[in-house]
Order: structure tokens, then C-alpha cells, then sequence
């Protein structure tokens, strides 16, 4: 680590230059521990972000800024000390990497373990994440227009990702866009991954996009097991036990056509015990390698994921918080829509923030419909055969509110809209 970097860059955040290295600087830059925690609170502070109302807050450690307040420094200085933080930080990337592979170098390793360490490199989180700090008119106006344009005259090409399965959810977004963050919210038990995976059986089985399913939750066996189960119409405990009620021939023979299908598509599953936003950066990165560059990732879920860098003195809400921002990240910085599973506790929030609302370009709540709910506003097909809703707590492409009505064959894992 770089130490006088870390504390010049501090002093140039509390002498008017914050927003000139917030955006530059991740927070997992500083190493320190001091830095770490000095950076944390000033992000957490209110109002203007100065030495001395630092020292009125009494949350700092007074020696450590007044240490950084003493440093050397002249504004001209300051992408110097910023470029040496990121020396510092891929220096630690780099070191670690070799360390990796002199352990894996030291052992009886197969091909394809190597291959895939040297492939995969080292993932430089701060670099080439596709920003345009200033689009002139005279080059939006005609290409804004452009893009209106051909879409008008050829609705085949317009832009984002349709989910044909889902009419209704489709025109809620308008289509699923590149940097799109949608957090898809149900209790434990209700249905969360079983909505997660009929999306992606529409988008990459039914269709050809190709989706990153990146899961913390489950087995990837059971993932597939299900979305063949609503395929094949054979009920999902049949599959995951392989004890079938009609002909076993019969049963196996519609499997393997479905897994048959699915072996020749594009849904990449994923199983991630400890899953991070870094984790999640390298099973792109893998797949853009491979040639498969990813239309969507669904996140399964946002609850199983552990925050990087120093997390300590974080609330559960903050933690949250920080997750749903640095995902909405991820999905601007690589230009894909994301989907993201959270759980709701049994208040029917969502577990950890309510601000978490905030990063979002939508929060759905899939939920079971009770007697009472919404029978004056369900049609007779609706009240016949709907037994779970999507509720929308926000989109901010759409003001349209009215929930979509949804029919949830738990048997078979199928979910369906009704219209």
C-alpha cells in the first residue's frame, strides 16, 4: 500500500475536491486501515465535507486527519497521488495473482486449471468501464434520432432484450435495457428463483439471448432440473428424485429432449458459495473470453452476497445499500440489464433496505394473492385462474401500476401471466 498517497488523496477530499476523486477513486482503493474508515464516514456524511466539520462531527480519528491535513499538496498533484493509489492497488492484484499461480504451479495441476488462471488474469475493476464524460450534441442529436428512426421503420431491430413469455412484464420496461438494475423481491418459499428461472427459460431457452446466472442459492443441478421440469411437464420432485408416477421410458425420453435443447443454447449457470461483485465481473470476463458475451445476468440472490473491502461498522441496511449501488454499477459499466432476487421478511419488506428502492430502475414484489386483495380489479379469466401477482413498488420507465396477475404451478415450476 501506498500511504502518503492514501492521506494526500484524503487531504484533497476535505479541501473542495470530493467529487474529483469519488470519481476516480473506488472505495476499495485505500488499503489502510485508517484510510478505509476515515473515506467510509466522510461518504457517510451530510452537508459539506471539510477538515473542520470533520473535526466537529467527532467520528474521526483526530491525529489521522490531521496527519493527512499536514501532507504536501498542490491541486495540479492530485491525479499524481491517484494514479499511485492504483499503482498500489494492482500491484496488490498482480502479487496475488502470482501467488495463485505459483501455488497452483507447485502442484500436479491439470491443463485445464492453468489455463483457465492464465486466461482469466487479473480483473482491474477501475479500468475501461466504458464512461463518456461529455457526448456532444451535434453526435447525440443525429444518432438519437438515427436509432429512432430505424426502430420505427423496423421494429424487428429495436433496442433491448423483449421477454416474449411475459407480454405484460415486457411493456413495463419497455424492454429490458442495457444498465437496467431490476430487483425481483419475494418471502422465503414464494417463488423468487422459480420467477427467476421461467425469465431465463424465456430469454435464453425459448429464445437466444445469452444469460449469466450467477447463484449463491442453490445446486446448478437443481436449476436445470427445474426449468426442464416446466419444459417437459413433468412435475419438478419427479425430476429432482428421479422417481417418476407415469412410463419411466417415457418420462426419461422427454428429458433428455429438453436437455438435449438446452445443451445447445445459452443460459450459462454458475454456483458461487462466497459470491462478490468481483466474482460476478470474472464470470463475464470468462465468458467474454470464451465468445460468449452475455445479453443479461440474473443475480440469485442479492441476500447471499458479501460486500467487498472493509465492511466493519456497517449496519445491515448500509450493507445492502452498498450492494444494490455497486451492482446498478456493474450493469451501467458493462452496458447489461440485470435482474436481482432479494427476500422479503415476514413484514413484506425488503430484508436489509428500503433504500435499496433507490438504485433501482424497478422493485418488483411477487407475491400470493389473498381473498380479499384485488378481486374488484381482476377480470372473470383472472379471478378463475390467477393465484399470485407482480406488484410494481416502482419503475421509472412506466407510472402504470396496475399489478400483472400471475398463475404459479408450483407442481411443474411454471409461471405464467393472466391476462
Amino acid at each position: 500500500m501506498d500511504r502518503v498517497a492514501e492521506m494526500t488523496v484524503i487531504k484533497a477530499m476535505m479541501n473542495g475536491l470530493m467529487e474529483e476523486v469519488t470519481d476516480q477513486v473506488p472505495f476499495y482503493l485505500f488499503q489502510s486501515k485508517d484510510a478505509q474508515e476515515t473515506v467510509r464516514k466522510m461518504y457517510d456524511m451530510k452537508g459539506a465535507v471539510t477538515f473542520n466539520t470533520m473535526l466537529l462531527a467527532k467520528r474521526f480519528s483526530s491525529d489521522y486527519i490531521n496527519d493527512c491535513q499536514y501532507m504536501k499538496f498542490e491541486k495540479d498533484d492530485l491525479q499524481y497521488f491517484i494514479n499511485k493509489l492504483k499503482v498500489a492497488h494492482v500491484k496488490k492484484l498482480g502479487n496475488a495473482h502470482i501467488r495463485e499461480l505459483n501455488k497452483l504451479l507447485t502442484t500436479d495441476c491439470k491443463l485445464e486449471d492453468l489455463t483457465t488462471l492464465l486466461r482469466n488474469g487479473v480483473s482491474i475493476d477501475f479500468m475501461d468501464t466504458g464512461s463518456k464524460l461529455t457526448i456532444m450534441p451535434d453526435e447525440y442529436a443525429s444518432e438519437h434520432f438515427q436509432g429512432i428512426f430505424d426502430r420505427a421503420t423496423n421494429p424487428e431491430i429495436a433496442k433491448g432484450i423483449q421477454l416474449k413469455a411475459f407480454p405484460e412484464l415486457n411493456d413495463t420496461f419497455y424492454r429490458l435495457l442495457g444498465g437496467d438494475l431490476i430487483l425481483a423481491c419475494a418471502q422465503s418459499g414464494h417463488g423468487k428463483t422459480a420467477l427467476a428461472l421461467n425469465i431465463t427459460n424465456d430469454l435464453s431457452i425459448t429464445q437466444d439471448y445469452t444469460g449469466y446466472y450467477a447463484n449463491a442459492e442453490m445446486r446448478d443441478e437443481e436449476l436445470s432440473m427445474r426449468i426442464v421440469s416446466m419444459r417437459s411437464s413433468i412435475p419438478a420432485t419427479e425430476v429432482m428424485t428421479s422417481q417418476f408416477s407415469t412410463d419411466m421410458v417415457d418420462a426419461l425420453d422427454k428429458i433428455s429432449i429438453q436437455y438435449d435443447l438446452i445443451g445447445k443454447k445459452n443460459l450459462v449457470l454458475s454456483r458461487i458459495p462466497v459470491m462478490t461483485i468481483s466474482t460476478i465481473r470474472r464470470g463475464y470476463k470468462q465468458l467474454m473470453n470464451a465468445g460468449k458475451k452475455p445479453d443479461y445476468i440474473l443475480i440469485d440472490y442479492i441476500g447471499r452476497m458479501e460486500i467487498e473491502g472493509n465492511a466493519s461498522g456497517l449496519s445491515e441496511w448500509q450493507k445492502m445499500y452498498r450492494l444494490s449501488e455497486d451492482i446498478k454499477t456493474l450493469a451501467v459499466e458493462l452496458d447489461v440489464p440485470i435482474i436481482a432476487l432479494a427476500q422479503l421478511n415476514d413484514d413484506g419488506q425488503i430484508e436489509g433496505a428500503k433504500k435499496m428502492k433507490n438504485a433501482c430502475d424497478g422493485v418488483l414484489f411477487f407475491e400470493p394473492i389473498l381473498e380479499e386483495d384485488d378481486n374488484a380489479k381482476m377480470n372473470e379469466k383472472q379471478k378463475k385462474y390467477a393465484n399470485y401477482r407482480i406488484v410494481k413498488f416502482k419503475v421509472r420507465r412506466n407510472d402504470n401500476s396496475k399489478p400483472i396477475y400471475i398463475n404459479f404451478n408450483k407442481k411443474y415450476q411454471r409461471i405464467s401471466e393472466v391476462t
